[in-house]
């Protein structure tokens, strides 16, 4: 008796279709009837019960203490967990520790995307880095600051030098200030104002004697959160400034099968139309079938931005062109996995010299052999 434990029920297809791959339509869907297949949200009905082996596909989602207490309570000869965001050594350990309580020892294998490579699970890939230089970028943006009461303020529009001007609020107490600047000082900007907020938060921290976060302060919250919120609109402004090259890097692409990581749903919409997935779109396009469109060879694109990242295979993909990148190294591992199961995969990371994305774009490839990066520098944007 075998249990398969997936993510989502999107993935039981997945799977049905892999024992197919493996073993041909016939043998693979008589043994994929016989096993049985539940997601991670349902254990709480197998508790108690006896397996012979239990597999657990993207292992991670095991994590909560309660799916740990289900899973506790399960007895198994073998269990198998697979996992491409857990690390040995690192956040793996405590989920084994778990595990060990109740099924003994667990024989540990961690192997990162350059050992699939030397071990020829994966092909040599190329991977392309496009770095594009910000101060380069003069299409004009526009940084919003708005304060005061709703109802009375008043729109301003200011030159990124003369900004400062209208920060007396005495003079303009309420205002929608329209900062018109490069995407340069549109970075400075904000990254100015992150350190502003950041530095607020750790001297209240420091002087309340706070150093975990669960035991801030309503006040230190705030200050967090406008910490969090420039944050957030300097990743957007990154994303945004790269639409114009990804539409080119994209169109260079014509005629291969790929993937395109965006940075959010607004980005996807124009640069892939019809072929965006997202969890909230309400436009009578199911994704489900843009997938399934894309898997069938009906479409040659697909675009997401956190979406389809684990657990769902894409047939035939050729490259994969990730937009816009973040701190967190493991989605940026999943981002790049959809595209290294070609014969001969290709790589696209769209990077802004100047900013922190060179610095999330070294910890992604740390790991990786140099000599399957060439790089491609834009001054002076001659794209």
């Amino acid at each position: 008796r075998m249990l398969l434990l997936v993510a989502e029920t999107l993935h039981k297809e997945n799977w049905r279709r892999e024992f197919v791959d493996a073993l041909g339509e016939e043998r693979g869907n008589a043994l994929f009837s016989d096993v049985v297949v539940e997601c991670y949200a349902s254990l709480e009905k197998y508790q108690n019960t006896c397996w012979d082996i239990i597999v657990a596909d993207e292992a991670h989602h095991l994590r909560s203490e309660m799916r740990c207490d289900y899973i506790g309570s399960m007895s198994s000869d073998y269990f198998l967990g697979l996992s491409a965001t857990l690390s040995c050594g690192g956040d793996a350990d405590e989920l084994v520790r778990v595990l060990e309580m109740t099924y003994g020892r667990f024989v540990t294998l961690d192997f990162n995307i350059q050992d699939a490579i030397d071990s020829g699970v994966l092909a040599e890939p190329k991977i392309y880095v496009h770095v594009l230089p910000l101060k380069d970028l003069k299409k004009p943006v526009e940084v919003v600051e708005e304060w005061g009461v709703m109802a009375k303020r008043k729109e301003y529009r200011t030159t990124y030098a003369e900004r400062k001007t209208f920060l007396d609020k005495t003079a303009y107490p309420a205002a929608r200030l329209v900062i018109v600047c490069t995407p340069k000082e549109a970075y400075d900007y904000y990254t100015e104002c992150m350190e502003q907020w950041r530095r607020k938060t750790f001297n209240a921290r420091k002087a309340a004697g706070i150093r975990d976060e669960s035991q801030d302060t309503d006040q230190i919250k705030f200050m967090r959160n406008k910490y969090l919120h420039y944050s957030t609109l300097r990743k957007g402004l990154l994303g945004k400034v790269k639409t114009t090259f990804s539409k080119k890097l994209l169109a260079s692409l014509a005629g291969k099968k790929y993937i395109c990581f965006c940075s959010d749903v607004a980005q996807g919409n124009e640069l892939g139309g019809d072929h965006v997935i997202y969890s909230d779109r309400n436009d009578g396009i199911k994704n489900a079938d843009v997938i399934n469109d894309f898997n069938d060879g009906r479409i040659s694109s697909l675009f997401a931005v956190n979406m389809i990242q684990e657990g769902q295979n894409l047939n035939g993909i050729q490259a994969g062109v990730v937009v816009q990148l973040g701190g967190k190294e493991r989605q940026f591992i999943q981002k790049f996995g959809r595209a290294m199961r070609a014969s001969c995969p290709e790589q696209h990371i769209v990077v802004l010299n100047g900013t922190r994305d060179i610095d999330y774009y070294k910890s992604a490839v740390s790991g990786i052999d140099k000599r399957f990066i060439i790089y491609e520098t834009y001054g002076s944007l001659r794209h």
